[in-house]
């Protein structure tokens, strides 16, 4: 049971995941001393709200961390629109490291008892043959996997160091009303009714809806064996590209349109078109295990695919 009383500090109070936790917090969990740290200037007349700037590697986190019990840190650049420009992407990923550590030295020195930091399965790899779980080797492929291993690292250093609690929690992909990125995209296709060539992909991914995320989150702020771990999230049922796109009609009250093509076929044409990652994205594998957040945490995703779906629309 959450303890109400003890102060909590989350960043990207007003991104996706970060909303979301702060409404739980709220309205659920009945927390009564809550800060939030954001970047824009914005508040929130219930709730301390910190309007920092830019998170850096300068940004001064003493007021809004004073007296914090819990820091969840879910600010990131999980979506930066100008993925293509390389150069402002990496930049800003480093950004996102540097604002990180400062967060945690900050945390640390302010003697946060817990820091939970929101990862991503990217760590393991943007594509599995069997379900990652937390005791592979980190194998990430991507600029963003690399960024957030190395700040997995340097924050379990720290939490050596100090004795602050750190919990990294990798999330598959997460989805839910109004979400930004690659499912976003993927509903506004279905919604449209547009006739789709992926009617025979069998593969398998891992999906976290929002809800079953922020429990998750929820859980591992008070729980006491969640300190210094790794939990990779997730559903806890997997999903072809057919099936999501599927179920994502189902949810919607629509027809699903979908063309039973071979996957080497759409491979070969997104190879001829320039689109190699959209395609392996819609046709590799990537699942996680869940079995170590269920058996060390007691914890059960409290909601099904079909009921994460639905309560997106």
């Amino acid at each position: 049971m959450l303890n109400a009383d003890n102060k909590i500090l989350v960043t990207g109070a007003y991104g996706f995941i970060g909303s979301a936790l702060v409404d739980r917090l709220m309205n659920k969990e009945g927390a009564r001393n809550l800060s939030l740290a954001v970047r824009l200037k914005r508040k929130d007349e219930r709730l301390n709200t910190f309007s920092l700037g830019a998170f850096d590697s300068q940004t001064d986190w003493s007021e809004a961390i004073k007296d914090c019990k819990v820091v969840v840190h879910t600010a990131g650049r999980a979506h930066f629109k100008k993925q293509s420009v390389a150069d402002d992407y990496d930049a800003l990923l480093e950004e996102d490291y540097a604002s990180s550590i400062q967060l945690a030295n900050s945390a640390a020195q302010a003697g946060v008892s817990r820091f939970i930091y929101m990862s991503s399965v990217l760590v393991n790899g943007s594509e599995s043959h069997k379900p990652f779980t937390e005791s592979d080797i980190a194998s990430p492929d991507s600029p963003a996997g690399r960024v957030k291993l190395r700040i997995e690292r340097a924050l379990l250093d720290i939490g050596r160091q100090s004795g602050m609690d750190v919990v990294i929690i990798r999330a598959a992909l997460v989805y839910g009303k109004d979400v930004p990125g690659n499912f976003g995209n993927l509903v506004r296709l279905v919604g449209k009714g547009i006739p789709l060539p992926l009617g025979a992909i069998n593969n398998k991914r891992s999906l976290i809806g929002i809800d079953n995320l922020v429990d998750l989150i929820v859980t591992c702020i008070d729980h006491p064996a969640a300190g210094n771990q790794i939990f990779l999230a997730g559903d806890g049922e997997d999903l072809s590209t057919s099936e999501l796109l599927k179920g994502l009609a189902k949810a919607m009250g629509k027809r699903s349109y979908l063309l039973p093509i071979s996957g080497q076929l759409i491979w070969l044409a997104a190879s001829l078109l320039g689109k190699k990652v959209l395609a392996e994205k819609l046709l590799s594998s990537q699942q996680v295990d869940i079995t170590k957040a269920r058996n060390m945490l007691g914890w059960r995703p409290p909601l099904s695919v079909e009921q994460g779906l639905g309560k997106c629309f």
